[in-house]
C-alpha cells in the first residue's frame, strides 16, 4: 500500500515536472522577444528613411528597443542547460549556423553562432545611429538589416523558434510515455498485490482447516477411548445403570472430515482487498486518462496559441515593414511585391486561429480587446482593426500616399502593442490554467494517501487484527491436540513395555 502511494507521488512529481517546464519556458518567450526586436529595429529604422512627418519617434522606438533587449542573446544561452538535450535546437547553444549578409549584401561564407550575429546586429544598430546623427549615409546599415533582420537570418530563427515549439511538444511526449509506463506499473502491482493477498488468504485458510481436520482425525482415532472412558464414568460415578451406558456401544463412529478451502473461506479476505485495489485502479485510471490527458490538452493549447500570437505579432511588423518599403525605394520592387503580398495572405489569416474559442480561457478579461477598443486608433478591437491595417496597406501600397503614412504607422503602431499586451496576458493567464489543473492532481493525490489509509487503519488493521487473535486461539487448539496425541503416544509405549 505504501508502494501504491509513493508511486502515486512518483507519478505527480513527472506532472509536476512538466508543469514547471511550463512556468519556466522562458526560450520560447525569449526566441519570440529576439525576432520581434530585430524585425521592429528594421522596421523603424526604414521608417526614418521615409520622407514626412511622424508623430512617433522612431529614433527613440529604436533605442528603446535596444534597451530593453540588452541581454537577450545572454538570457537565450541561460537556457542551454534547460534545452540543449533536444537536439532540434542544440545548434542555436554552441554551434555556427546562422548564414548572413554582409554590409555589401554578399552572402558570407562563414556562418555565425546566435550570439556573435545578435551582437554584430547591435552594432550595426549603433553605427547606423551614429551615422544618422552625423548625417552621414548610412543605406548600407539599413541593407545589413533588412537582408538580415527581416529576410535571410529571420527567416532561419523562424524556423528554430517552429523546432523551439516542436521541441516542447516531444518533450511532452516523452513525459507520456514515461508516466503510461508508470501507470501500468502502477496497475501492475495492484494486480501482483491483490494475486499475493488471495494466496495468503488461501493458506490462512488451508492452515485453519488443517487445524480442524487435526481435531476430525484426533477425535476419530480416539473414538472407542473417549467412549469407553465416558461409559466408565456414568457407570463408576454417576451412578447410571450398565444397560443404560451400554447404549452408547450403539453408537458408531463418525467418518472423518476432509475441510478443503472453499471460495467463501476466501471472500472475507478478499473483498476488503478488491475495494482498494479497483478504487486505487480507477483513480489511477483517472488521472492518467482524465486528468494527465486534460492536463496535455491544456499545455498543448496554451503553447499552440501562444505560438499564433507570436506569429501575428511578427506579421504585424513585416506587414508594415514590406508597406512602407513600398514607398521609401531602398529594397527591390519585385522583392518587395513578392514578400508583400505572401505576408498580407497571412496576416489577414491569423485572426481566425487566435479567435477559437477553445483558447478563450486564456485570455480571460484581455479577450474583450479582441473585440472592444483598445486605444483611440483600434475602436472596434483587434480583430476588426486588422482588417482595416490589412486595407490600409493595399492602399499605401497600390496608391504610394505618403500622407496616410503617419496615421498608418499609429495604427500599426498601437496593434503592435496590444498583440504584444496579449501576450503578456495569454503568457500569465495560460501559467494559471495550467497550475490550477495541477492542483486538481495535488488534491487527488492527497485524497488518495487518505482513502489510503483509512483503509488500512479503519479496515484492515481491525480485520486482520480479529483473524490474527482467532489463528492465535487455533494454535493454542491445536497445542492441545498435539499433547493429546503424545499422551496418547505415551501410554501406548508404556502398556506396550508392561506387557512385555
Amino acid at each position: 500500500m505504501l508502494g501504491l502511494i509513493l508511486s502515486n507521488g512518483i507519478y505527480t512529481y513527472f506532472i509536476a515536472k512538466q508543469v514547471e517546464v511550463v512556468n519556466e519556458d522562458k526560450i520560447f518567450v525569449l526566441y519570440g522577444q529576439l525576432i520581434s526586436f530585430l524585425e521592429s529595429v528594421t522596421l523603424n529604422s526604414m521608417y526614418l528613411m521615409a520622407n514626412g512627418t511622424y508623430t512617433l519617434d522612431f529614433e527613440k522606438e529604436i533605442l528603446n528597443e535596444l534597451a530593453l533587449n540588452v541581454n537577450i542573446e545572454d538570457d537565450i544561452m541561460n537556457e542551454k542547460d534547460t534545452w540543449i538535450g533536444c537536439k532540434r535546437i542544440s545548434r542555436i547553444f554552441e554551434d555556427e549556423y546562422l548564414e548572413t549578409y554582409n554590409l555589401n549584401g554578399v552572402l558570407l561564407y562563414k556562418k555565425l553562432t546566435l550570439s556573435d550575429y545578435v551582437q554584430d546586429f547591435k552594432n550595426i544598430i549603433s553605427i547606423s545611429i551614429e551615422k544618422r546623427a552625423k548625417k552621414s549615409d548610412w543605406t548600407r546599415e539599413l541593407n545589413y538589416m533588412v537582408n538580415n533582420g527581416i529576410i535571410l537570418v529571420a527567416n532561419q530563427l523562424k524556423i528554430d523558434y517552429d523546432e523551439i515549439d516542436k521541441c516542447s511538444n516531444e518533450w511532452t511526449a516523452d513525459f507520456n510515455f514515461t508516466k503510461a509506463m508508470l501507470i501500468l506499473s502502477q496497475l501492475s502491482v495492484l494486480v501482483l498485490y491483490f494475486s499475493l493477498v488471495t494466496y495468503k488468504a488461501y493458506k490462512i485458510t488451508y492452515s485453519t482447516n488443517l487445524v480442524w481436520k487435526k481435531i476430525s482425525e484426533s477425535t476419530f482415532n480416539a473414538f472407542y477411548d473417549i467412549r469407553n472412558r465416558c461409559i466408565n464414568r456414568l457407570t463408576t460415578y454417576l451412578e447410571t445403570s450398565e444397560e443404560e451406558a451400554n447404549l452408547l456401544y450403539e453408537h458408531n463412529r463418525c467418518q472423518k472430515n476432509t475441510f478443503s478451502v472453499k471460495f467463501l473461506q476466501i471472500w472475507p479476505y478478499t473483498w476488503r482487498i478488491l475495494i482498494f485495489v479497483l478504487t486505487s485502479a480507477a483513480y489511477f485510471l483517472s488521472i492518467f486518462l482524465v486528468s494527465s490527458m486534460e492536463m496535455e490538452k491544456i499545455i498543448t493549447e496554451y503553447n499552440s496559441l501562444k505560438d499564433h500570437i507570436y506569429h501575428k505579432n511578427m506579421l504585424i511588423l513585416e506587414t508594415n515593414f514590406w508597406t512602407i518599403s513600398s514607398i521609401t525605394g531602398k529594397v527591390d520592387e519585385n522583392l518587395v511585391k513578392l514578400y508583400f503580398q505572401q505576408t498580407l495572405n497571412l496576416y489577414s489569416s491569423a485572426d481566425s486561429e487566435i479567435m477559437k474559442t477553445k483558447y478563450k480561457k486564456f485570455y480571460k478579461e484581455s479577450f474583450d480587446y479582441l473585440i472592444d477598443q483598445y486605444s483611440e486608433s483600434i475602436k472596434y478591437g483587434l480583430i476588426s482593426t486588422n482588417k482595416l491595417a490589412v486595407l490600409d496597406s493595399y492602399h499605401i501600397f497600390s496608391t504610394k500616399d505618403t500622407d496616410y503614412l503617419d496615421r498608418y504607422s499609429i495604427l500599426m503602431n498601437d496593434l503592435k502593442k496590444l498583440n504584444e499586451a496579449l501576450i503578456t496576458e495569454v503568457t500569465r493567464n495560460g501559467k494559471d490554467v495550467v497550475n490550477e489543473e495541477f492542483e486538481y492532481s495535488i488534491i487527488g493525490f492527497v485524497l488518495y494517501g487518505l482513502f489510503s489509509f483509512f483503509m488500512f487503519l479503519g479496515v484492515y488493521y481491525v480485520f486482520f487484527e480479529r483473524k490474527i487473535a482467532h489463528l492465535v486461539k487455533m494454535k493454542e487448539l491445536t497445542g492441545m491436540f498435539v499433547l493429546s496425541s503424545r499422551d496418547q503416544i505415551k501410554k501406548g509405549s508404556e502398556k506396550t513395555a508392561s506387557n512385555n
